[in-house]
């Protein structure tokens, strides 16, 4: 979902006879207003854009498999593969430009107020949120799973007591769906 305050806008080609002055119909209360991005866009934008940081990932997995071989390599896959997401937005949001997606559907991230591109510090906001996020959510799913599942061992105080535990444990399944949507 993209947010009003960094929504995507979509550009438009002067007509014949208008100059960068002249502008018509509700545009013509402000200079660089473009309308904005139809939901449609974004979504194909957005899709464009996983496909691209997919095949940078698995170039980064492929890579590290041949510098480290294949058991290290799959041992920290979620973390290259949030590596490669990094790289494909520090390549593009971080610095300012459209990405691959925004490109192909001719749309642009901007601030809602200001109309420009979004400041430095929302644009590293936005590649965070985008790497980091979906990893440590990861990571704090399966520390989770693991401390549902573990049993205490002999003479160790149980940090969850039976009930609880049985209740969770139902849960499981469902929690480990989470990550998937």
């Amino acid at each position: 979902p993209v947010s009003r305050d960094a929504a995507p806008k979509r550009g438009r080609r002067p007509a014949a006879g208008e100059g960068p002055g002249e502008k018509r119909g509700a545009e013509a209360d402000k200079v660089g207003m473009f309308p904005w991005a139809g939901k449609a866009e974004v979504v194909r934008a957005r899709q464009k854009d996983e496909q691209y940081s997919a095949m940078l990932s698995g170039m980064v997995l492929e890579s590290s498999e041949s510098l480290v071989g294949q058991r290290v390599a799959r041992r920290w896959e979620g973390w290259l593969k949030a590596a490669g997401d990094g790289m494909y937005h520090g390549l593009t949001t971080l610095r300012g430009a459209q990405t691959l997606g925004e490109e192909y559907c001719d749309i642009q991230q901007v601030e809602a107020a200001a109309e420009t591109v979004p400041s430095w510090s929302t644009r590293t906001a936005l590649v965070m949120w985008k790497t980091l996020c979906p990893l440590l959510f990861q990571v704090m799913q399966a520390r989770f799973i693991r401390a549902v599942c573990r049993q205490p061992l002999d003479g160790e105080r149980a940090s969850l007591s039976d009930g609880v535990r049985t209740f969770l444990q139902e849960f499981i399944p469902e929690i480990r769906n989470l990550g998937d949507t």
